[in-house]
């Protein structure tokens, strides 16, 4: 078997190398530094550089965290198959995206979808680390990093599968 034939047979031809390298290399990153910047500083713009807070009430870590968590997986998998769509419609991925099918539909289910699952797991990550330290507090510095590392990450994570996503769509 040659290795076209090779890379055929795995479901990966050329052209989604380019689709790859887009996701991974383009979109992935600005979405990183992107979520990154905004909720990085949140905290600070919100808080101030001196105060601390507790993991919940008001502030507190949860009210920063817990929306990031949602907003971010809902519309970070939104903008990633909106992303995936584009990038089929360019030639890119496994052929243009039908005229008479609707991506945005399937792109907001994903995305809440995920948004949900995310709050599912955030809450009990919470009440876990509340419950170990109840007294705990956290300087805005602390919470302004994990705040932006955590919705960063998360943000590459989720443009990277909503770009694959819309590519494994498959229509008959």
């Amino acid at each position: 078997m040659d290795y076209r034939a090779k890379v055929q047979s795995n479901g990966w031809n050329l052209m989604n190398q380019r689709l790859r390298k887009f996701a991974l290399q383009i979109a992935g990153p600005i979405d990183f530094a992107i979520n990154f910047a905004i909720n990085a500083a949140c905290p600070v713009l919100f808080l101030g550089i001196a105060d601390t807070v507790p993991i919940f009430g008001i502030p507190s870590v949860a009210v920063f965290v817990v929306p990031m968590c949602f907003f971010v997986l809902f519309c970070a998998t939104f903008f990633g198959f909106r992303n995936g769509v584009i990038q089929r419609n360019l030639g890119n991925g496994v052929g243009p995206w039908p005229s008479g099918e609707s991506w945005m539909k399937r792109a907001l289910l994903l995305g809440l979808s995920y948004a949900i699952v995310g709050q599912v797991i955030i809450w009990p990550i919470l009440f876990a680390v509340h419950w170990l330290n109840p007294d705990q507090r956290w300087s805005t510095l602390q919470l302004s990093l994990v705040d932006g590392l955590a919705s960063g990450v998360l943000g590459y994570l989720t443009q990277v599968h909503g770009i694959w996503r819309a590519n494994a769509c498959r229509f008959h």
